[in-house]
Order: C-alpha cells, then structure tokens, then sequence
C-alpha cells in the first residue's frame, strides 16, 4: 500500500511540473490581488495542487509552493515540493541628486527584476560622491 501512495504522489508530482505555466499564472493572478501580509495562505490550485504562499520577509515578495494533493490530502513534504516564483514586481532605476545641486531625481532604467535592480546599485559606476547616487524603487502595477 505505501508504495502506492507514493506513486500517486511522484504523479500527480509530475502533474504539477507539466502544468506549470497555468500554475504559476494562477499564483501570479492571486498574489495581483494582494493578500494580507499577516500570515502564509494555503489556497487550492484544483483537487490535485494544493499552494502555499509565503511572503520573504526581507524583499517583501511572495514565494509560492505547489504540494501534490493525493485522495484529498496534501502531501506538505519537502519532497514533493514544487517552487513557483511569483514576483510580480518590476523595479526601476532613479538617479537622487545632492538637494545642494538643485536637480530632481530621474528614472534611468525600468521594468527590471529585484535581482536585476539590486545588481545594478551595487555597481561603481551608480554614484557619484556628495553629488548623485541611484538607488531602485517598486513600480506601480
């Protein structure tokens, strides 16, 4: 019997790994709404995938995970695990200057992953001492 249940869990495992797109666009679709930040939400993907989001404290993004749900049960093992990314952020790039320059800040680059914004500001090159530095912030939706 164990290793039938095991089986039906290495498929619908698959299951969810064939369907990933739809699963992700969904994930995509709820986190849009913006759920409370309070807690991690378990949400039913249909009788197969069960999701659990969880918000990452430090980028404030969520994180979803897709678990087999085999004769009405979800399997919460690691094992069975299937990491969405569901960032649905972009983030752009503003150039601040000094208030002693009497410059506004400006966009310099758009539409940019967290990793992508976090990268550039790292870079030499993204300030100038007491004049401007660059710096990322969350685009509106």
């Amino acid at each position: 019997m164990t290793n039938t249940i095991i089986s039906d869990y290495e498929v619908t495992t698959a299951y969810i790994k064939q369907n990933i797109d739809a699963i992700t666009e969904f994930a995509r679709s709820f986190i849009s709404n913006e759920p409370s930040k309070d807690e991690d939400i378990f949400h039913s993907f249909n009788n197969r995938v069960d999701l659990n989001f969880v918000l990452d404290e430090d980028t404030q993004n969520w994180n979803c995970y897709a678990y087999p749900v085999v004769n009405g049960t979800p399997s919460y093992d690691q094992e069975y695990e299937v990491h969405i990314p569901v960032d649905v952020y972009t983030y752009k790039i503003v150039r601040n200057y000094h208030p002693n320059t009497g410059r506004s800040s400006k966009v310099i680059l758009e539409g940019l992953t967290l990793q992508e914004a976090k990268a550039y500001c790292r870079r030499e090159d993204t300030r100038k001492e007491g004049e401007w530095f660059d710096g990322y912030e969350k685009e509106a939706k």
